[in-house]
Parts: structure tokens; C-alpha cells; sequence
């Protein structure tokens, strides 16, 4: 879904639980998930997003 200029995403209604670092960020994110790879919070936020972790 699209907020103002990043879109936000919902892995874990998607049923995923770990973000991954690899390939390309190019457009800001805002996502929520419960477990994200420091690579890929490094890439989500130089692109000037961000990650949401939950609590478990």
C-alpha cells in the first residue's frame, strides 16, 4: 500500500517472518516483520526507509 511517498509493507500478514538482505532497494519502504538481517535494515534505511520489528 502506498503512504504519502514510501509504501508500506506487512510481511508477517503475508506470512513471513525474516527479512533478507539481497538485491536492490530504489524506493523508500516501511516494513513490518519480526526478524530482519542487518544487511537488510542497512539497505531499507540508506534508501530512507524503514523496518518495523514485533516483538514475539
Amino acid at each position: 500500500m502506498k503512504d504519502n511517498d514510501h509504501f508500506k509493507v506487512d510481511l508477517e500478514g503475508m506470512g513471513y517472518t525474516k527479512l533478507l538482505g539481497t538485491g536492490i532497494i530504489k524506493q523508500k519502504l516501511d516494513i513490518t516483520v519480526k526478524h530482519a538481517s542487518g544487511k537488510a535494515k542497512e539497505k531499507i534505511e540508506a534508501a530512507k526507509g524503514k523496518v518495523n520489528l514485533l516483538s514475539e
